[in-house]
């Protein structure tokens, strides 16, 4: 599943606070496939599930990817956050 979200200023500043208000794990790299990209891998500390968020900045785009085999009850918290911050 992939949702889009509507990029807003300093779209790295507020992910991170984000991941750090909610308490989740943040991996961060670039995706080869978009260079200039940040790409964040979400968890909970115990907790099965993976939420990827990238943030392209040469297309001002922003989503959301939940993979089917790292699917989780967490993250839907998380998805409706994300979407309220960035819609």
């Amino acid at each position: 599943m992939e949702i889009e979200l509507i990029p807003r200023l300093k779209v790295e500043e507020r992910i991170k606070a984000m991941t750090n208000r909610l308490e989740l794990r943040s991996e961060q790299i670039e995706l080869k496939q978009y260079p200039g990209s940040v790409h964040w891998h979400l968890s909970k500390r115990g907790k099965t599930g993976t939420l990827e968020v990238t943030w392209w900045p040469k297309q001002n785009r922003l989503w959301l990817q939940i993979r089917e085999n790292r699917e989780a009850p967490w993250q839907q918290n998380i998805v409706d956050a994300l979407t309220e911050e960035f819609s």
